[in-house]
């Protein structure tokens, strides 16, 4: 019974980091990282540093290792990486600085949790559109805003449930806002 509540937590965990990492585009061993580092009594960087071992976190399952764990492999020579690894250190470390999120301590305060919505808040969500297989028109399926072509984004009207064009009300103002929509 503790393997299978262990699978299914980290089956949720899973498909949460995969959702964050598709709406803010942060890579999803960022946010692993993030996770596991509220949790761990020590930090996790110090631990692996003091072993002298590879610090690389598998970003995918493979034969012998599993998505999340560390390398773990001696370092032969200076840095971080062992030479399997080498070639990922600069990429994550030019990953780590796209970066939007700040990086969290072990024991987040309140003011740190307002930080974090804020930042979040701030980041412009990704926006694909559409073509409306019937009425040929490019639109953003969350809002349902039509647009003019997929290259001039400026919103031309709204498609309703059954739908059908509409003008915009007055009531959408918050998600143009929130989108940085131009309006036609």
């Amino acid at each position: 019974m503790n393997k299978n509540l262990k699978r299914l937590i980290e089956g949720y965990f899973s498909s949460v980091f995969s959702d964050i990492s598709e709406k803010y585009n942060i890579p999803e061993y960022e946010l692993e990282s993030i996770f596991d580092s509220l949790f761990a009594k020590e930090p996790v960087t110090e631990k692996k540093k003091a072993g002298n071992t590879c610090v690389y976190v598998f970003e995918r399952t493979g034969k012998n290792n599993k998505k999340g764990d560390v390398c773990g492999t001696k370092i032969k020579g200076e840095g971080e990486h062992c030479s399997k690894h080498k070639a990922k250190q600069k990429s994550n470390d030019s990953d780590k600085k796209k970066s939007k999120l700040p990086k969290l301590r072990n024991t987040p305060s309140k003011k740190d949790d307002k930080q974090i919505e804020e930042v979040i808040e701030d980041i412009k969500p990704k926006i694909i559109l559409r073509k409306h297989k019937t009425l040929g028109v490019f639109y953003h399926a969350e809002t349902r805003f039509i647009f003019e072509s997929p290259i001039d984004r400026k919103i031309t009207g709204k498609l309703n449930d059954s739908d059908v064009v509409e003008s915009i009300a007055d009531s959408d103002s918050k998600l143009i806002e929130k989108y940085k929509f131009i309006v036609v």
